[in-house]
């Protein structure tokens, strides 16, 4: 009897603990663990996330353009949700064609992005934050031609 109730506790501990796991998951494969040196990159959306691809163009701006910052924009297809404008920043003078699903994850000269997020710690969350990290996504794969500018753009603007 008490191994029966200690595998029925131990089964309902897993399902409880899995059932309120909301996370993505992050996949990377480097070229020395691939037959043809291929690198692989993907991850998991776990929520309700714009599943539509889209092909964001980069180009050529204007002096003193500016860029709509939205909160939420990996939920634009989500029923009954707008999305908001947040802020703008400055535009960037030229940006490149980057991906978008859900998140964006990779831009014209092949730079890719897995990510994983988590709610956080209260006290480092603002209210008054202007980004959440699918902007940065973008606004890192438009301005980034290599892995570190596009880290370096992301790092700057948070």
């Amino acid at each position: 009897m008490k191994r029966i109730s200690a595998t029925l506790f131990a089964g309902a501990a897993l399902i409880a603990a899995a059932s309120a796991s909301v996370a993505c998951t992050p996949m990377g494969v480097g070229p020395k663990a691939t037959a043809d040196g291929s690198i692989l990159v993907a991850h998991t959306c776990d929520s309700w996330y714009d599943a539509r691809v889209r092909v964001v163009p980069g180009g050529e701006h204007q002096p003193g353009e500016m860029v709509d910052v939205k909160i939420v924009s990996c939920m634009d297809s989500r029923p009954g949700r707008s999305l908001t404008v947040a802020g703008q920043i400055p535009q960037a003078e030229r940006t490149y064609t980057y991906f978008h699903i859900g998140y964006p994850f990779l831009n014209e000269h092949q730079v890719m992005i897995g990510e994983h997020t988590w709610t956080g710690r209260d006290e480092v969350q603002s209210a008054s934050g202007l980004f959440y990290i699918e902007n940065l996504e973008a606004l890192g794969l438009q301005r980034g031609k290599t892995a570190r500018e596009v880290i370096k753009v992301m790092g700057e603007l948070a």
